[in-house]
C-alpha cells in the first residue's frame, strides 16, 4: 500500500478536513488556533494523534470525540440527547405513529420559534 493511497487516510483526518472546510478556517489557522505545531494535522492523514490533541479539536469544533474517531456520525453532543429523547418518547410506537409524532413536534417546534421570534421583535 502506497502512503498516497486515498483510502489509507484516516478518519480523524478527513472528519478533521471537513469541520475546517465547513467552519471556513484552513487546517493551519486551526493549528495556530489551537496552538499545534506547524503541518502537524497533515501528519493524522497516515497516523493517528495523541487523545489530548483529538480532545483539544473535538472541543474546539464542539463535536464528540467519537465522532472524530469514526465510531459515531452525530457530530453534535447535542444532537445525541436529543436523538435519544425522541427515541425514548417514540419507543413502541408504530413507524407511522413515529412520523406522527415527529410531524407534530415540528409543528409545535414551528409555533415556539415563531413565538420567540415575535417576542425578540416587541423587545
Amino acid at each position: 500500500m502506497k502512503n498516497n493511497d486515498l483510502s489509507a487516510i484516516s478518519p480523524i483526518y478527513s472528519r478533521i478536513r471537513d469541520l475546517a472546510q465547513q467552519h471556513k478556517i484552513s487546517l493551519a489557522e486551526l493549528e495556530r488556533s489551537l496552538q499545534f505545531s506547524n503541518g502537524i494535522i497533515s501528519t493524522w492523514k497516515f497516523s493517528n494523534p495523541s487523545i489530548d490533541k483529538i480532545q483539544k479539536v473535538a472541543n474546539y469544533f464542539n463535536v464528540s470525540t467519537d465522532y472524530l474517531l469514526g465510531n459515531d456520525d452525530t457530530i453534535n453532543p447535542a444532537d445525541q440527547k436529543i436523538l435519544a429523547m425522541f427515541r425514548k418518547q417514540t419507543e413502541g410506537l408504530s413507524e407511522d405513529e413515529k412520523e406522527e409524532f415527529q410531524d407534530s413536534l415540528n409543528d409545535v417546534l414551528d409555533f415556539v420559534r415563531k413565538f420567540v421570534n415575535k417576542k425578540k421583535g416587541e423587545n
